[in-house]
């Protein structure tokens, strides 16, 4: 939690993006990320433009399980670089 949003940051305001789509999932890092650029922009004076979210209306990527979304806490992804052994069985799981 602590490198994450500041990349996000970045990567936003690297653009001077004044609106951003971002999916409901994402909405803690992307608080975060817009008080990154507050807290910049009240030290070194209005450099970029604090971006507004705009909600896509996409799905939820589903997990391994099909239930909840893709995460890799709740252990339902399957890993770029995972063996062939492991990524056979978690693929038949949809």
């Amino acid at each position: 939690m602590l490198t994450y949003p500041v990349l996000q940051a970045a990567d936003i305001v690297l653009y001077k993006a004044s609106l951003v789509p971002v999916g409901r999932t994402r909405q803690p890092t992307w608080s975060c990320s817009r008080e990154i650029v507050r807290a910049f922009n009240n030290r070194y004076g209005p450099t970029f433009p604090e971006p507004q979210a705009v909600y896509t209306e996409a799905p939820v990527v589903l997990g391994t399980d099909g239930v909840r979304k893709m995460s890799k806490s709740m252990g339902n992804t399957i890993e770029i670089f995972a063996p062939a052994d492991e990524i056979r069985p978690r693929s038949r799981a949809w």
